[in-house]
């Protein structure tokens, strides 16, 4: 029984590249200090990550898959280092005109992800710092955590969103969603009767 948290990558771990949408290579690749002091934060209530981002430059050709294998096992250790669990990465390699079911704001990754690691969704957060985001999570059923400064967003159609504008101010509702999700698996478990064998 595991608490688990899923979570953007680009913006939200790290700082978006300035040359172009996505990080090419392990040298450009800056963590945001904020993101991670909140996550190891959360780390220490128990959370372990999931990482759930889109990475178009796979398709456009600026990327490699080897290359991105490698950022993502850089990501892993050096979070790591820092007491904090990224357990998984799903990513989606395609352009938005390729129509996949993957892809943000469609909620492919998040059903992989529920499947891989039990995850009841409608008991789990999505932090994003994208509308896109917040989009792929209400299609999944999710919570969604947006960070972003800017204070006149309003979500019309989405019912489970909060702003802040940066993870740090959203340890505490995240932590009380992660109390819901792991009292629901417990429940379940409590309603069956084991016998021993």
């Amino acid at each position: 029984m595991i608490k688990i948290i899923l979570i953007d990558r680009d913006g939200v771990i790290n700082k978006k590249s300035k040359k172009s949408r996505y990080v090419e290579k392990w040298d450009d690749f800056i963590f945001k200090k904020t993101s991670v002091k909140a996550m190891k934060k959360l780390s220490d209530l128990g959370a372990n990550f999931i990482v759930i981002t889109n990475q178009a430059g796979i398709s456009r050709g600026n990327i490699n898959l080897s290359d991105l294998k490698l950022i993502h096992k850089n990501i892993t250790r050096e979070l790591k280092y820092h007491g904090i669990n990224i357990i998984d990465i799903f990513f989606c390699p395609h352009k938005p005109e390729e129509n996949c079911f993957c892809r943000k704001p469609n909620p492919g990754m998040f059903y992989e992800a529920s499947k891989k690691w039990f995850l009841r969704l409608d008991k789990t957060v999505y932090i994003g710092d994208d509308i896109t985001d917040m989009d792929a999570a209400e299609n999944a059923g999710c919570y969604g955590i947006f960070l972003s400064s800017e204070k006149n967003i309003v979500f019309k159609n989405h019912k489970i969103v909060k702003t802040c504008n940066d993870l740090n101010n959203a340890v505490y509702i995240i932590n009380s969603i992660l109390d819901q999700q792991y009292e629901s698996i417990k429940n379940i478990f409590s309603s069956f009767e084991f016998k021993r064998l």
